[in-house]
């Protein structure tokens, strides 16, 4: 798996994290709207249409992201490093 799709995978993952935590009745419509520009209607999500649609399409980077914990690596060891080996939060 690349680099692009690894990144895509961690985005989706966090859209689905941010949808869980939705169904829980952690937070409301409105910030999903913010996070990942989707609404909810029933028990179905749906990507926001319209206007709206061009500020969350696939290129833009997602509002809930993965945070990369590369604060015990070296510099050296930062620029070697395989994506996959760096623990994400």
């Amino acid at each position: 798996m690349g680099c692009d799709a690894y990144l895509d995978k961690l985005r989706k993952d966090c859209n689905n994290l941010v949808v869980k935590l939705h169904t829980a009745d952690a937070m409301n419509d409105e910030l999903l709207l913010q996070l990942i520009g989707m609404k909810c209607k029933g028990n179905s999500f749906h990507k926001v249409n319209g206007a709206l649609r061009n500020v969350f399409r696939c290129s833009t980077p997602a509002y809930a992201h993965p945070l990369f914990k590369t604060q015990k690596l070296t510099p050296e060891n930062l620029l070697n490093v395989n994506i996959k080996d760096i623990p994400v939060r």
